[in-house]
């Protein structure tokens, strides 16, 4: 099973992503991923959910008003049907579209898009909200990914000067603390500092690796079953800076429809969650 994460960025800044995604996922051939975790996805107007659904794939998208927010998530026709389970954190009173997660069979699968401003408060709370929440369902404990553009580099030295403190770090390093219990998958295969990369600025022969904001993080028993985590090229991304982050699995045979759980199998076929989204609590959680 393949897992592709991508940032799709501003909209009025790279032009249209529209049409380099479909674009991107039609001619990846046999490389093309099973799953794709989507952030800044914007309004609906910009999803292309007909051309997706012409390549197979069930989209599953929080738009958003505005071009720098919205997640979504995507899954190829030959999986089981995705059920939503998250729109957006508990107790987000200002929800942004910045969270998702869907169960594929068995799987749960998030797409996150930490924010970016507008105060340290802000940023280290919402990612609070993030841990607290995936720890009380112990996502860690299931078959999960957490996937997304997190704002932060977990790394020792900050990369991006003012733009995140060591409060935000801190946070998400707790994500990876064995009471939590996940792991950072590209770090897991590229454990050499001097060759970490990233998704911001990439270039594969950068001494001291550049900021890695673009995470796939996994749950222990799924980390265990991981073949590769690499970036794409970024010459085949039109996006230099951002390629999609790419991460490989053994076979995943073992989830399977049997365990969908309690939960309502629901096809919700491209259709916007502002109004359609479940409660944030699972039944019987």
């Amino acid at each position: 099973m393949r897992i592709a994460n991508v940032a799709l960025g501003n909209t009025k800044k790279h032009g249209p992503y529209a049409p380099r995604l479909v674009d991107w996922l039609r001619t990846s051939g046999a490389s093309r991923p099973d799953i794709v975790t989507l952030q800044k996805v914007g309004p609906s107007k910009h999803f292309p959910a007909q051309e997706l659904g012409n390549l197979k794939y069930e989209s599953t998208f929080l738009p958003s008003p505005r071009d720098y927010l919205g997640v979504a998530i995507l899954s190829h026709r030959n999986l089981p049907l995705p059920e939503v389970l998250f729109c957006d954190l508990p107790d987000d009173h200002q929800p942004e579209s910045r969270f998702l997660t869907v169960n594929i069979g068995g799987l749960w699968v998030s797409s996150v898009y930490a924010p970016y401003g507008p105060t340290i408060n802000h940023r280290v709370e919402w990612l609070h909200r993030l841990r607290k929440h995936v720890y009380h369902l112990s996502y860690a404990h299931r078959a999960s990914l957490l996937c997304g553009d997190f704002n932060v580099k977990l790394d020792e030295k900050l990369g991006r000067s003012g733009d995140y403190t060591c409060y935000e770090q801190t946070e998400l390093r707790a994500l990876l603390d064995s009471d939590v219990g996940f792991v950072d998958l590209y770090r897991q295969q590229h454990p050499d500092l001097r060759k970490l990369g990233g998704t911001r600025g990439y270039k594969e022969d950068t001494p001291e690796g550049t900021s890695r904001l673009h995470l796939i993080l996994a749950s222990g028993s799924l980390a265990r079953r991981m073949r590769d985590a690499r970036l794409d090229r970024p010459d085949v991304w039109p996006r230099p800076d951002a390629p999609p982050l790419i991460v490989e699995f053994e076979d995943l045979a073992h989830i399977s429809h049997s365990q969908w759980g309690a939960g309502r199998l629901v096809l919700w076929k491209s259709r916007i969650y502002s109004d359609l989204c479940p409660s944030s609590d699972l039944p019987g959680v």
